[in-house]
């Protein structure tokens, strides 16, 4: 029997294929070397760098749900760059779910999808208060005409996360 005449089949293979690479891949150019391959990976699997720039390209003309927007923060590619930690991820996501995001990235991206348009619960929410968190004390007396309350709920030492989660949405072109 020869490594070609086997076939290993599994509904989707790239759950497996870390543990092929572990199990086959360290004895290569040994006498106990198995051959192998790992076909039908999908390239946005395979590729953290397509993964993200597909997410990142199809978001905007989707809903931008808090799920999706998420989904893409959470990729290899903007993890590396934006250079979140998996702390800093639960903080954002915490964020997210704190200031309220549900979908669209303003009341005009709404408006866009047939529903009514309003900036509340929207990632130009976020970036608002977000921001202005950042710049008030949560018991500093602020004007009552604001359209958002800041959101000061930032633990100190997590400005500089907050500020590469505001340029991640700042660079993805998702506010006005």
């Amino acid at each position: 029997l020869t490594g070609s005449q086997i076939l290993v089949m599994a509904p989707d293979i790239q759950k497996y294929s870390s543990h092929i690479e572990a199990v086959f891949g360290g004895k290569r150019g040994s006498p106990f070397e198995i051959p192998f391959s790992i076909a039908d990976r999908s390239s946005q699997k395979t590729s953290p760098v397509l993964s993200g720039l597909s997410a990142i390209l199809y978001s905007p003309s989707g809903r931008a749900s808090s799920k999706d927007i998420s989904a893409i923060i959470e990729s290899t590619l903007i993890r590396e760059v934006f250079s979140f930690s998996d702390d800093d991820l639960q903080t954002i996501v915490y964020w997210i779910q704190e200031i309220g995001v549900t979908w669209g990235w303003d009341k005009e991206h709404r408006k866009q999808h047939k529903s009514f348009p309003t900036d509340r619960n929207t990632w130009a929410e976020l970036e608002y208060r977000l921001s202005a968190g950042l710049c008030f004390a949560a018991d500093e007396r602020l004007d009552e005409t604001l359209e958002f309350s800041p959101f000061t709920d930032i633990e100190s030492g997590l400005s500089e996360t907050a500020g590469r989660f505001l340029e991640l949405e700042e660079a993805s072109g998702s506010f006005g």
